[in-house]
């Protein structure tokens, strides 16, 4: 029996559930997303073409997974015609900025933190078609050893003008120095 002071037995109130997110495009974000995808699979595009592609996507699709899927489609396709040497993987659905990571980390240990590859220049490609595929006869990744000996040996990316070039052509020199110093003195 209830009276009026005591209250009846209830279960405690299930936690508010968190508002789900709707899947539809959003300007700001299809442009956000836009650029991310385009910059994963190393496709250069300005703000311009980023903002008529979202332009076009929002008036096409209804959900933003679709007008995106639409985009990355697209630029795996661009990625694939920019590094046809890594295009199988690229098919296969892995990331441009992935692929290119191995290639990347070794210029920044060779050239400095502060060196930003620019996979679309020649100088940059050699890393990408800088070898030969024995099977087919066509271009193909350098392996990341022959990529680090390009790096310190090709002066157009400039290891010569790094800390670490400078202190190794200094300890050459010495090392020369002391080769060619006669027991009586220099020459």
């Amino acid at each position: 029996m209830t009276t009026p002071e005591s209250k009846p037995t209830t279960t405690p109130e299930a936690a508010p559930q968190p508002e789900v997110k709707d899947d539809s495009v959003h300007p700001g974000f299809i442009y956000q997303s836009l650029r991310k995808i385009a910059n994963d699979h190393h496709v250069p595009m300005d703000d311009d073409a980023i903002h008529a592609w979202g332009d076009s996507l929002q008036g096409r699709h209804k959900t933003h997974t679709d007008a995106t899927k639409e985009f990355a489609d697209y630029t795996r396709n661009m990625a694939m015609g920019l590094y046809p040497t890594l295009a199988p993987q690229i098919q296969s659905g892995i990331a441009t900025e992935h692929l290119l990571s191995p290639y990347k980390m070794v210029a920044k240990s060779v050239l400095g933190q502060d060196a930003e590859p620019n996979f679309q220049h020649p100088n940059w490609q050699r890393a990408l078609s800088g070898n030969v595929d024995e099977k087919t006869g066509r271009a193909a990744p350098m392996s990341l050893e022959a990529w680090r000996q390009e790096l310190l040996t090709n002066p157009e990316f400039g290891y010569h003008l790094t800390p670490k070039g400078r202190d190794h052509h200094a300890a050459v020199l010495n090392e020369l120095h002391t080769l060619f110093q006669t027991p009586g003195g220099n020459r």
